[in-house]
């Protein structure tokens, strides 16, 4: 995975806390984004990137799915200010592109806001977003997103 290599490469940069416990938590919470809320909104990417017909299965499930796992996040974070306390880990990077994925997907397919279930992980992201090298991403992410769909609609229509 590439936040192993990460950890390995730049070991004066710890992302990971040192405690075992710790640690394992920081990856439960990254799973929990992974499985219950991004995997569910990747669902809908071929109907918002490709214009594809809507999956009436994906979106009969995918919006409840994606509930439960801003649910789990919930139980499962600190935000202490970060989502497994003081120090900001990958749990927090992860969990912040997923957001966004979801985010997109919610206000695309559903008109709805995902962070809108829990009041914690929205000033969470919040606050998140007023780091300056959130922000940096942030830019460089809709530059990029604006240059994919640009992509994506020039060589749909060949």
């Amino acid at each position: 995975m590439i936040l192993e290599y990460l950890e390995d490469t730049y070991p004066d940069i710890p992302m990971y806390p040192a405690a075992a416990f710790d640690k394992a938590k920081t990856r439960q919470i990254m799973k929990c984004a992974e499985l219950y809320v991004e995997l569910p909104a990747r669902r809908h990417l071929p109907e918002i990137l490709l214009k594809a017909p809507r999956s009436e299965e994906a979106f009969e499930q995918a919006k409840a799915l994606i509930i439960k796992g801003i649910q789990g996040l919930d139980q499962l974070s600190q935000y202490t200010p970060y989502l497994c306390g003081q120090q900001l880990t990958y749990a927090d990077i992860v969990v912040r592109y997923v957001l966004s994925l979801a985010q997109m997907v919610g206000q695309n397919i559903y008109d709805w806001d995902p962070l809108d279930e829990s009041e914690r992980l929205k000033t969470w992201s919040e606050n998140l977003a007023q780091d300056p090298i959130s922000q940096r991403v942030d830019a460089d992410q809709k530059v990029g997103v604006a240059e994919f769909m640009a992509y994506i609609s020039d060589n749909l229509t060949q």
